[in-house]
């Protein structure tokens, strides 16, 4: 196996048991090369779990969504990790390029409730101050709002480039 990055995102999953709209989730798995790759998803417990189309093509610089459903949700399931494994194969030789286990766990009871913005995390909206905008007498002189010709040609030229 020759050793290509997989990059997929979320790097884990997790399901609340008592959380039904968590029993759903989306792998999304991502193809940075120049040529199109196969993929298969692979699971440690392939009981527990339904995936959507577990194996398919991705084309060159391109992404999929893997739909992955936890089916058999029980207590008995509870804080035991299971891992999907996705592997990208050449399409022309169907050797494998690269793997990447995505650990997943059903834990008991309901996610805390995080906002979208903070993720759980430790994070807090960044206030804004107004500036006051005085009219030109008083700053002494008067400012351009508008970008200068230099500023333009730089820009433009870094377009063509």
């Amino acid at each position: 196996m020759k050793n290509f990055p997989v990059f997929v995102f979320p790097v884990s999953l997790e399901f609340y048991l008592n959380a039904r709209h968590t029993h759903k989730q989306l792998l999304t798995v991502y193809n940075p090369y120049d040529f199109s790759v196969n993929f298969k998803v692979l699971c440690t417990s392939p009981n527990k779990f339904t995936v959507i189309d577990p194996e398919g093509v991705i084309a060159p610089q391109s992404c999929i969504d893997i739909v992955v459903r936890y089916t058999q949700p029980s207590l008995a399931h509870c804080n035991v990790t299971e891992k999907f494994r996705i592997t990208m194969y050449d399409r022309n030789t169907q050797q494998a390029l690269g793997k990447r286990d995505i650990p997943t766990k059903l834990i008991e009871g309901e996610p805390l409730n995080t906002t979208q913005e903070s993720f759980g995390d430790n994070f807090h909206p960044i206030t804004t101050k107004t500036q006051v905008i005085r009219p030109p007498e008083e700053h002494g002189k008067t400012t351009c709002n508008h970008p200068s010709h230099h500023r333009m040609v730089c820009c433009v030229k870094c377009l063509i480039e």
